[in-house]
């Protein structure tokens, strides 16, 4: 029994070392696990992610603009959020345009969760910047630093849900893992702590979710 225990632990021990990632790693959109929300804790709004070309590593979101929030003045997103199990540079290109006057009524951005529960929100484009905004024309992709256990997450929220839309897109999407860790990116625990928020990010199980998978 004892000589078949250690076969076992050792078999174990194998499998998990294999799970490691190697420094330099490269991931694509499927190598992660991605949850999306829509809406706020009340009201799911209309905007919505575009999954149909993930696999070439490409998503396209819009805003909601469906001019009739349950509550008005609560922000409503269109957001996909990973666990990211080990550390690296995640980075995309992006192309952002909005049809509801400034970006500040539409503001496409990321944000970080880390594993002590320090929030960080992160604008992609311009809030103060003109209406169609893109990488290509800043010169430069967006790129940021994520360590293990962090919670990633990119948002198209709304804040006046009201007088036209906004789209963004993102392409090119790359994680190159620098760390040493299981899989590159989980499925996002919940309740998440982002539900305290109010902002739209991670909503309470309340409204559609879905899984965006790597087809």
């Amino acid at each position: 029994m004892k000589k078949l225990l250690i076969i076992l632990l050792f078999s174990l021990a194998s499998q998990a070392q294999a799970a490691i990632i190697p420094d330099g790693s490269q991931f694509g959109f499927g190598g992660f696990t991605w949850d999306v929300f829509y809406g706020n804790f009340d009201d799911q709004g209309n905007g919505f992610i575009d999954d149909a070309n993930i696999g070439t590593g490409s998503l396209a979101f819009q805003s909601s603009n469906d001019s009739s929030p349950t509550v008005p003045g609560l922000t409503l997103a269109a957001e996909m959020s990973t666990l990211i199990d080990t550390a690296g540079i995640l980075s995309f290109s992006w192309d952002y345009e909005t049809f509801d006057g400034d970006p500040i009524n539409d503001p496409f951005v990321a944000f970080v969760e880390d594993s002590f529960f320090n929030f960080s929100l992160i604008d992609i484009v311009d809030v103060d910047g003109a209406a169609s905004q893109s990488s290509s024309l800043l010169g430069f992709d967006f790129a940021i630093h994520l360590s293990a256990d962090d919670l990633f997450g990119l948002s198209l929220d709304s804040i006046d849900d009201a007088f036209g839309f906004a789209e963004a897109s993102i392409s090119n999407f790359s994680f190159i893992a620098d760390g040493t860790g299981g899989q590159p990116g989980g499925q996002v625990p919940e309740p998440s702590i982002f539900a305290l928020f109010g902002l739209g990010l991670v909503g309470l199980g309340l409204v559609r979710r879905k899984r965006l998978t790597n087809n």
